[in-house]
């Protein structure tokens, strides 16, 4: 449960609701490679593209006056292969560290969302020399719409220890 949990952040983190409705369709489908969508979709998957995982072969077909779209051929690369097995099997997803460091080379705001923040903060600071209590979001009052407030524990957590605090399932964090 705490691999699938992982994995599902990472998912989440990365890839649109489309993206990753077809990255479902191909977990829950491991006899299928192939799935075909309406046309000029490819900007709303760009991100599986991007990352090697998907790849389209987009359909014309011609008409009166020009070409018109018809439903586009979206076909898993080797490597989205392995990313679905990987999240079938929930087994680790293959360089996700890396991944995260490229994708947020500056690091990425994060929130501690359990019960414990102050403990929470001395163990990153113990295990991480990271101090969490001087970043000007943790401990953030925020007023909600409703009249109320709560507190919130926002940090900036830098790229080299996204895998060791974000990607964990050591501590409830979100972002």
């Amino acid at each position: 449960m705490r691999q699938y949990k992982a994995n599902l952040s990472v998912v989440s983190s990365r890839y649109s609701d489309l993206e990753r409705r077809v990255i479902e369709f191909f977990v829950d489908n491991p006899q299928h490679d192939t799935i075909f969508l309406p046309g000029g979709l490819q900007l709303l998957l760009g991100y599986l593209v991007k990352d090697g995982l998907l790849e389209i072969r987009a359909k014309l077909v011609p008409a009166i006056g020009g070409s018109i779209f018809t439903n586009d051929e979206y076909r898993l690369t080797d490597a989205g292969q392995e990313f679905v097995g990987n999240l079938r099997g929930n087994e680790p997803l293959a360089d996700v560290i890396a991944w995260a460091e490229d994708y947020w080379p500056d690091g990425r705001h994060i929130y501690y969302e359990g019960d414990e923040p102050e403990a929470f903060a001395a163990t990153i600071k113990d295990e991480f020399g990271l101090d969490l209590t001087s970043d000007p979001a943790w401990g953030q009052v925020i007023d909600d719409s409703e009249g109320g407030s709560f507190v919130s524990y926002g940090f900036d957590c830098p790229a080299g220890l996204l895998g060791d605090i974000y990607y964990s399932d050591r501590w409830p964090t979100g972002s």
